[in-house]
Protein backbone atom coordinates (compact mmCIF):
# COMPACT_ATOMS: atom_id res chain seq x y z
CA UNK A 1 0.00 0.00 0.00
CA UNK A 2 1.34 3.05 -0.49
CA UNK A 3 2.61 5.89 1.48
CA UNK A 4 0.06 8.42 0.55
CA UNK A 5 -2.78 6.31 0.80
CA UNK A 6 -1.77 5.01 3.96
CA UNK A 7 -1.88 8.41 5.65
CA UNK A 8 -5.27 9.00 3.87
CA UNK A 9 -7.07 6.27 5.17
CA UNK A 10 -5.53 7.28 8.80
CA UNK A 11 -6.70 10.27 8.91
CA UNK A 12 -10.25 9.04 7.24
CA UNK A 13 -10.43 6.94 10.36
CA UNK A 14 -9.75 9.73 12.65
CA UNK A 15 -12.10 11.70 11.27
CA UNK A 16 -14.97 8.35 11.33
CA UNK A 17 -14.33 8.23 15.08
CA UNK A 18 -15.96 11.82 15.57
CA UNK A 19 -18.66 10.89 13.60
CA UNK A 20 -22.03 9.80 15.94
CA UNK A 21 -21.50 5.86 15.67
CA UNK A 22 -24.37 3.27 14.30
CA UNK A 23 -25.53 0.05 15.94
CA UNK A 24 -23.14 -2.30 14.38
CA UNK A 25 -20.40 -3.40 16.39
CA UNK A 26 -18.79 -5.88 14.67
CA UNK A 27 -18.33 -3.81 11.68
CA UNK A 28 -16.42 -1.38 13.63
CA UNK A 29 -15.04 -3.30 15.57
CA UNK A 30 -13.09 -5.08 12.57
CA UNK A 31 -12.99 -1.20 11.08
CA UNK A 32 -11.11 -0.34 14.19
CA UNK A 33 -8.48 -3.56 13.84
CA UNK A 34 -7.44 -2.74 10.01
CA UNK A 35 -6.86 0.82 11.40
CA UNK A 36 -4.97 0.39 14.47
CA UNK A 37 -3.03 -2.81 11.97
CA UNK A 38 -2.39 -0.41 9.78
CA UNK A 39 -1.19 2.24 12.29
CA UNK A 40 1.64 -0.10 13.18
CA UNK A 41 2.91 -1.00 10.11
CA UNK A 42 3.10 2.84 9.13
CA UNK A 43 6.14 3.87 10.78
CA UNK A 44 8.39 0.92 9.68
CA UNK A 45 7.20 1.49 6.02
CA UNK A 46 8.10 5.13 6.35
CA UNK A 47 11.69 4.32 7.89
CA UNK A 48 12.64 1.55 5.79
CA UNK A 49 11.86 3.86 2.82
CA UNK A 50 14.37 6.45 3.93
CA UNK A 51 16.40 4.14 4.81
CA UNK A 52 16.47 3.46 1.34
CA UNK A 53 16.57 6.86 0.06
CA UNK A 54 19.39 7.49 2.34
CA UNK A 55 21.31 4.52 0.79
CA UNK A 56 20.71 5.43 -2.26
CA UNK A 57 21.73 8.49 -2.06
CA UNK A 58 24.91 7.85 0.12
CA UNK A 59 25.90 5.70 -3.12
CA UNK A 60 25.40 8.36 -5.51
CA UNK A 61 27.31 10.83 -3.26
CA UNK A 62 30.09 7.70 -2.96
CA UNK A 63 30.00 7.31 -6.99
CA UNK A 64 30.33 10.67 -7.67
CA UNK A 65 32.86 11.69 -5.13
CA UNK A 66 34.77 8.29 -6.66
CA UNK A 67 34.23 9.49 -9.77
CA UNK A 68 35.86 13.38 -9.37
CA UNK A 69 38.66 11.49 -7.82
CA UNK A 70 39.31 9.63 -10.62
CA UNK A 71 38.63 12.52 -13.05
CA UNK A 72 40.88 14.74 -11.06
CA UNK A 73 43.87 11.97 -10.54
CA UNK A 74 43.87 11.71 -13.95
CA UNK A 75 44.11 15.58 -15.16
CA UNK A 76 46.41 15.31 -12.42
CA UNK A 77 48.47 12.90 -14.40
CA UNK A 78 47.93 14.70 -17.69
CA UNK A 79 48.69 18.02 -15.98
CA UNK A 80 52.48 16.23 -14.50
CA UNK A 81 52.57 14.58 -17.87
CA UNK A 82 52.95 18.14 -19.72
CA UNK A 83 54.70 19.66 -17.21
CA UNK A 84 57.54 16.60 -17.81
CA UNK A 85 56.96 17.00 -21.86
CA UNK A 86 57.93 20.78 -21.23
CA UNK A 87 60.44 20.66 -18.74
CA UNK A 88 62.45 18.07 -21.34
CA UNK A 89 61.62 20.54 -24.24
CA UNK A 90 62.88 23.14 -22.28
CA UNK A 91 66.10 21.43 -21.27
CA UNK A 92 66.44 20.30 -25.32
CA UNK A 93 66.30 24.06 -26.82
CA UNK A 94 68.59 25.09 -23.73
CA UNK A 95 71.19 22.68 -25.42
CA UNK A 96 70.11 22.97 -29.07
CA UNK A 97 70.80 27.33 -27.99
CA UNK A 98 73.81 26.39 -26.24
CA UNK A 99 75.32 23.92 -29.02
CA UNK A 100 74.70 26.88 -31.55
CA UNK A 101 76.43 30.01 -29.53
CA UNK A 102 79.52 27.12 -29.32
CA UNK A 103 79.00 26.59 -32.93
CA UNK A 104 79.10 30.86 -33.50
CA UNK A 105 82.28 30.97 -31.19
CA UNK A 106 83.53 28.83 -32.94
CA UNK A 107 82.11 30.14 -36.61
CA UNK A 108 83.48 34.19 -35.24
CA UNK A 109 86.96 32.70 -34.11
CA UNK A 110 87.64 30.64 -37.71
CA UNK A 111 86.66 34.03 -39.13
CA UNK A 112 88.76 35.84 -37.23
CA UNK A 113 92.20 33.80 -38.13
CA UNK A 114 90.56 33.74 -41.61
CA UNK A 115 90.89 37.38 -41.37
CA UNK A 116 94.10 37.64 -40.17
CA UNK A 117 95.45 35.70 -42.51
CA UNK A 118 94.43 37.18 -45.71
CA UNK A 119 95.67 40.48 -43.59
CA UNK A 120 98.62 38.31 -43.48
CA UNK A 121 99.11 37.10 -46.95
CA UNK A 122 97.98 40.56 -48.24
CA UNK A 123 100.66 42.63 -46.27
CA UNK A 124 103.14 39.66 -47.69
CA UNK A 125 101.90 40.56 -51.17
CA UNK A 126 102.44 43.81 -50.93
CA UNK A 127 105.51 43.77 -49.57
CA UNK A 128 107.00 41.60 -52.50
CA UNK A 129 105.78 43.87 -54.93
CA UNK A 130 106.86 46.57 -53.27
CA UNK A 131 110.71 45.10 -53.06
CA UNK A 132 109.92 43.51 -56.96
CA UNK A 133 108.92 47.15 -58.16
CA UNK A 134 111.88 48.94 -56.12
CA UNK A 135 114.29 46.28 -57.94
CA UNK A 136 113.20 46.86 -61.28
CA UNK A 137 113.81 50.56 -60.47
CA UNK A 138 117.13 50.20 -59.37
CA UNK A 139 117.51 47.54 -62.40
CA UNK A 140 116.37 49.82 -64.71
CA UNK A 141 117.58 53.26 -63.17
CA UNK A 142 120.78 54.46 -65.46
CA UNK A 143 124.30 54.37 -63.55
CA UNK A 144 125.81 57.96 -63.68
CA UNK A 145 129.50 58.64 -62.85
CA UNK A 146 129.89 62.01 -60.79
CA UNK A 147 133.59 61.83 -61.17
CA UNK A 148 133.81 65.44 -62.15
CA UNK A 149 137.26 65.18 -64.15
CA UNK A 150 136.18 62.63 -66.28
CA UNK A 151 132.59 63.56 -66.74
CA UNK A 152 131.86 67.12 -65.83
CA UNK A 153 134.75 68.83 -67.89
CA UNK A 154 133.89 66.66 -70.90
CA UNK A 155 130.28 68.20 -71.60
CA UNK A 156 131.73 70.83 -73.62
CA UNK A 157 131.64 69.52 -76.90
CA UNK A 158 128.94 66.77 -75.91
CA UNK A 159 125.52 67.57 -75.34
CA UNK A 160 124.07 64.53 -75.12
CA UNK A 161 125.53 64.22 -71.17
CA UNK A 162 123.47 66.89 -70.48
CA UNK A 163 120.33 65.65 -71.87
CA UNK A 164 120.85 62.51 -70.03
CA UNK A 165 120.88 64.74 -66.81
CA UNK A 166 118.07 65.63 -68.03
CA UNK A 167 116.61 62.74 -68.19
CA UNK A 168 117.82 61.52 -64.81
CA UNK A 169 116.61 64.54 -63.03
CA UNK A 170 112.86 63.67 -64.66
CA UNK A 171 112.86 60.35 -63.99
CA UNK A 172 113.82 61.15 -60.40
CA UNK A 173 111.71 64.36 -59.91
CA UNK A 174 114.08 66.71 -59.59
CA UNK A 175 112.87 70.59 -60.11
CA UNK A 176 116.09 72.38 -60.06
CA UNK A 177 119.84 70.95 -61.25
CA UNK A 178 123.08 72.64 -60.64
CA UNK A 179 126.36 72.08 -63.27
CA UNK A 180 129.32 73.99 -62.25
CA UNK A 181 132.50 74.76 -63.89
CA UNK A 182 131.26 73.38 -67.78
CA UNK A 183 133.60 75.56 -69.36
CA UNK A 184 130.59 76.72 -71.15
CA UNK A 185 129.67 80.28 -72.15
CA UNK A 186 125.71 81.49 -72.70
CA UNK A 187 126.13 81.51 -76.28
CA UNK A 188 127.63 77.97 -76.62
CA UNK A 189 124.96 77.16 -74.26
CA UNK A 190 121.71 78.26 -75.93
CA UNK A 191 121.83 75.40 -78.08
CA UNK A 192 121.68 72.66 -76.05
CA UNK A 193 118.26 71.54 -75.86
CA UNK A 194 116.37 69.54 -72.97
CA UNK A 195 112.77 70.93 -73.27
CA UNK A 196 111.65 67.77 -74.39
CA UNK A 197 112.34 66.59 -70.48
CA UNK A 198 110.34 69.80 -69.65
CA UNK A 199 113.50 71.44 -68.36
CA UNK A 200 114.67 75.05 -69.21
CA UNK A 201 118.00 76.25 -69.00
CA UNK A 202 120.17 79.67 -67.53
CA UNK A 203 123.39 80.12 -67.97
CA UNK A 204 125.59 82.39 -66.80
CA UNK A 205 128.30 84.65 -67.77
CA UNK A 206 131.99 83.46 -67.47
CA UNK A 207 133.83 85.55 -65.04
CA UNK A 208 136.37 88.16 -66.28
CA UNK A 209 139.90 87.01 -66.59
CA UNK A 210 138.93 83.32 -65.79
CA UNK A 211 138.75 80.76 -68.56
CA UNK A 212 139.10 77.93 -67.43
CA UNK A 213 137.00 75.78 -65.16
CA UNK A 214 133.66 78.34 -65.42
CA UNK A 215 130.39 78.53 -66.79
CA UNK A 216 127.44 77.79 -64.42
CA UNK A 217 123.99 76.22 -65.66
CA UNK A 218 120.83 75.84 -63.63
CA UNK A 219 118.01 73.32 -65.35
CA UNK A 220 114.72 73.93 -63.96
CA UNK A 221 110.77 72.87 -64.67
CA UNK A 222 109.27 74.71 -67.31
CA UNK A 223 106.77 75.25 -64.50
CA UNK A 224 109.06 76.75 -62.26
CA UNK A 225 110.30 79.35 -64.93
CA UNK A 226 107.28 81.95 -64.93
CA UNK A 227 108.18 82.43 -60.96
CA UNK A 228 111.65 82.99 -60.48
CA UNK A 229 112.70 86.35 -60.57
CA UNK A 230 116.23 86.48 -60.03
CA UNK A 231 119.48 84.52 -59.45
CA UNK A 232 122.92 85.38 -58.14
CA UNK A 233 126.40 83.69 -56.68
CA UNK A 234 127.71 84.70 -54.13
CA UNK A 235 131.12 83.75 -52.87
CA UNK A 236 131.57 81.92 -49.70
CA UNK A 237 134.94 82.77 -48.59
CA UNK A 238 133.91 84.53 -45.42
CA UNK A 239 131.11 81.87 -44.02
CA UNK A 240 132.93 78.65 -45.16
CA UNK A 241 136.49 80.08 -45.81
CA UNK A 242 136.60 78.04 -48.86
CA UNK A 243 136.27 79.47 -52.86
CA UNK A 244 133.26 78.10 -53.42
CA UNK A 245 130.00 80.11 -54.21
CA UNK A 246 126.43 79.51 -53.75
CA UNK A 247 123.50 80.34 -55.90
CA UNK A 248 120.50 81.33 -54.65
CA UNK A 249 116.82 81.60 -56.35
CA UNK A 250 114.19 84.22 -55.75
CA UNK A 251 110.85 82.61 -56.28
CA UNK A 252 107.70 84.86 -56.70
CA UNK A 253 105.10 82.08 -55.43
CA UNK A 254 102.54 84.95 -55.06
CA UNK A 255 101.89 85.67 -58.69
CA UNK A 256 100.71 82.14 -59.49
CA UNK A 257 98.25 82.55 -56.69
CA UNK A 258 96.92 86.03 -57.78
CA UNK A 259 96.71 84.79 -61.30
CA UNK A 260 94.52 81.82 -60.13
CA UNK A 261 92.65 84.67 -57.62
CA UNK A 262 92.08 85.81 -60.92
CA UNK A 263 90.86 83.34 -63.01
CA UNK A 264 88.28 82.87 -59.91
CA UNK A 265 87.18 86.00 -60.33
CA UNK A 266 86.25 85.61 -63.78
CA UNK A 267 84.22 82.58 -63.17
CA UNK A 268 82.60 83.34 -60.28
CA UNK A 269 81.55 86.96 -62.29
CA UNK A 270 80.54 84.51 -65.62
CA UNK A 271 78.46 82.55 -63.14
CA UNK A 272 76.81 85.32 -61.44
CA UNK A 273 75.66 87.37 -64.99
CA UNK A 274 74.28 83.80 -66.40
CA UNK A 275 72.45 83.22 -63.20
CA UNK A 276 70.78 86.73 -63.17
CA UNK A 277 70.00 86.16 -67.12
CA UNK A 278 68.34 83.02 -66.60
CA UNK A 279 66.17 84.33 -63.39
CA UNK A 280 65.11 87.21 -65.94
CA UNK A 281 64.11 84.08 -68.25
CA UNK A 282 62.48 82.51 -65.54
CA UNK A 283 60.26 85.59 -64.19
CA UNK A 284 59.35 85.75 -67.41
CA UNK A 285 57.82 82.23 -68.47
CA UNK A 286 56.35 82.22 -65.15
CA UNK A 287 54.33 85.75 -66.28
CA UNK A 288 53.05 84.20 -69.13
CA UNK A 289 51.80 81.08 -67.45
CA UNK A 290 50.54 83.05 -65.04
CA UNK A 291 48.00 85.01 -67.45
CA UNK A 292 47.27 82.36 -69.74
CA UNK A 293 47.28 79.54 -68.36
CA UNK A 294 44.18 78.40 -65.59
CA UNK A 295 45.30 77.49 -62.56
CA UNK A 296 43.52 75.57 -59.85
CA UNK A 297 44.40 74.50 -56.62
CA UNK A 298 44.76 71.05 -55.26
CA UNK A 299 45.07 69.32 -51.71
CA UNK A 300 46.43 66.63 -50.25
CA UNK A 301 43.88 64.58 -49.94
CA UNK A 302 44.32 61.04 -48.07
CA UNK A 303 44.34 58.81 -51.16
CA UNK A 304 47.28 60.97 -52.74
CA UNK A 305 49.11 60.84 -49.28
CA UNK A 306 48.62 57.55 -49.26
CA UNK A 307 50.23 56.82 -53.08
CA UNK A 308 53.23 58.92 -51.91
CA UNK A 309 53.65 57.00 -48.41
CA UNK A 310 53.75 53.83 -50.41
CA UNK A 311 56.10 55.14 -53.23
CA UNK A 312 58.36 56.15 -50.23
CA UNK A 313 58.40 53.03 -48.79
CA UNK A 314 58.97 50.76 -52.02
CA UNK A 315 61.95 53.27 -52.78
CA UNK A 316 63.32 52.40 -49.23
CA UNK A 317 62.51 49.27 -49.64
CA UNK A 318 64.11 48.92 -53.08
CA UNK A 319 67.18 50.16 -51.46
CA UNK A 320 68.04 47.45 -49.94
CA UNK A 321 68.31 45.43 -53.08
CA UNK A 322 70.55 47.77 -54.50
CA UNK A 323 72.82 47.63 -52.05
CA UNK A 324 72.69 43.85 -52.18
CA UNK A 325 73.55 44.39 -55.89
CA UNK A 326 76.12 46.52 -55.15
CA UNK A 327 77.77 44.23 -52.64
CA UNK A 328 77.36 40.67 -55.11
CA UNK A 329 78.77 42.75 -57.91
CA UNK A 330 81.93 43.90 -56.58
CA UNK A 331 82.32 40.28 -54.23
CA UNK A 332 81.79 37.89 -57.40
CA UNK A 333 82.99 34.26 -55.90
CA UNK A 334 83.99 35.35 -52.61
CA UNK A 335 82.01 33.85 -49.17
CA UNK A 336 79.74 35.54 -47.94
CA UNK A 337 79.41 36.43 -44.04
CA UNK A 338 77.41 34.59 -42.01
CA UNK A 339 75.88 37.52 -40.14
CA UNK A 340 75.25 39.88 -43.03
CA UNK A 341 73.81 36.59 -44.90
CA UNK A 342 71.04 36.20 -42.09
CA UNK A 343 70.69 40.10 -42.07
CA UNK A 344 69.86 40.54 -45.89
CA UNK A 345 67.65 37.26 -45.88
CA UNK A 346 65.38 38.51 -43.24
CA UNK A 347 65.22 41.57 -44.75
CA UNK A 348 64.46 39.56 -48.55
CA UNK A 349 61.89 37.52 -46.52
CA UNK A 350 60.04 40.74 -45.28
CA UNK A 351 59.77 42.09 -49.05
CA UNK A 352 58.62 38.80 -50.44
CA UNK A 353 55.79 38.28 -47.66
CA UNK A 354 55.09 42.24 -48.18
CA UNK A 355 55.30 42.70 -51.92
CA UNK A 356 54.55 39.26 -52.51
CA UNK A 357 57.64 38.94 -54.41
CA UNK A 358 60.09 36.18 -55.05
CA UNK A 359 63.03 36.92 -54.43
CA UNK A 360 65.70 33.98 -53.53
CA UNK A 361 67.73 33.98 -50.52
CA UNK A 362 71.41 34.52 -50.58
CA UNK A 363 73.87 31.44 -51.63
CA UNK A 364 77.06 30.47 -49.89
CA UNK A 365 79.17 32.61 -52.45
CA UNK A 366 78.42 36.02 -54.12
CA UNK A 367 77.62 34.97 -58.19
CA UNK A 368 77.10 36.88 -61.39
CA UNK A 369 73.44 34.98 -61.74
CA UNK A 370 72.73 36.02 -58.23
CA UNK A 371 73.07 39.59 -59.13
CA UNK A 372 71.28 39.76 -62.29
CA UNK A 373 68.11 38.21 -60.71
CA UNK A 374 68.62 40.87 -58.19
CA UNK A 375 68.65 43.52 -60.84
CA UNK A 376 65.95 42.42 -62.71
Amino acid sequence: MPEAELIEEYFNEERHKQEPHNNEPSARSSKRYEVSSDKQTLPFKIEKKTSEKKNKLENQVFRRTEKRDKTHTENRREERYKENLYKESFNDMAQCIQALERKLTLVDQEEKLERQLRAETTSNKNKSKYRESTERREGSRRVYDVNRDSKVKQIKGDNTKVELLAEYGKSEGYNIIGIVETNIGEQEGKWINTKEYRYSSFWLETEKGKYKGSGIRLLTMQDMRNIILDSNIEQMETVTDSDHGIVWLQLDSARKRKKRREENQEEIESETDIDEEWELIAKAIQAVVNKYIPSTKTQNSKSQIRKEATKLLIYSKAKVLGRIFRKGSKDIGQSIDELEKAILNVRIEYLNTEYKTNITLLLEFWNKEYCIEIKE
